[in-house]
């Protein structure tokens, strides 16, 4: 009984000492290393690269510039890009991919300068998929 009750007490502190003023300062100190992270990564964009703050729809010619040349290296995965990507194959009559589009979209938004967030139709691009 008295472990799970320190065990709870602990878990109390924790929690109250992350949710104090401390946190706060930090969460500033954080934005403004990230702004400057941004502003550096800003100037050295690539300025092929559309859709600035949401999804980019790539098509296979898009794909092989940007993520991969499956076409020239065949044995060995060599990203082409230049920031971390995530990409999304969807299609147009799928569920879950419908309500997985706005996650992405915010997703876009929120790190438009740290991550490339690609989406392939794959009713259009099948040799993609």
């Amino acid at each position: 009984m008295k472990t799970a009750v320190l065990g709870i007490a602990a878990v109390a502190f924790l929690t109250l000492s992350c949710s104090n003023g401390s946190a706060t300062s930090l969460d500033q100190t954080e934005k403004g290393t990230s702004d400057i992270v941004t502003a550096s990564v800003e100037s050295s964009w690539n300025t092929q690269t559309t859709g600035v703050g949401k999804p980019v729809h790539l098509t296979k010619q898009d794909f092989l510039e940007k993520v991969m040349n499956y076409e020239k290296n065949q044995t060995e995965w060599v990203y082409e890009g230049d920031l971390p990507a995530l990409i999304d194959f969807y299609a147009d009559w799928c569920g879950p991919c419908r309500a997985a589009a706005p996650v992405l979209e915010e997703l876009a938004k929120e790190y438009e300068w740290r991550i490339h967030i690609y989406k392939v139709d794959t009713e259009k691009e099948k040799e993609l998929a």
